[in-house]
């Protein structure tokens, strides 16, 4: 493999600050936030999915997306 692109340089750099800012933030988020992120993770994965095969999300992912809206708002202050 040849050298580097200075593009490609900036692009690992980006990479690697990105990757040391999220690893301490993921750290200092609580067991209860921890899990609503991959809770809403899930959901917006399912609704992805069931949107793109047949353009219509069941009521149950809806239902979903509501549980994790709130709680969002409620874990992170996000409330007016």
């Amino acid at each position: 493999m040849g050298r580097k692109s200075n593009y490609e340089i900036e692009q690992d750099i980006t990479k690697n600050l990105r990757f040391k800012i999220n690893s301490v933030g993921m750290r200092s988020l609580t067991n209860a936030q921890e899990q609503l992120l991959d809770d809403t993770y899930d959901v917006l994965s399912d609704f992805v999915q069931e949107y793109s095969e047949m353009f219509d999300v069941t009521s149950e992912t809806a239902r979903k997306l509501q549980t994790v809206y709130w709680s969002y708002i409620n874990e992170f202050n996000k409330g007016e």
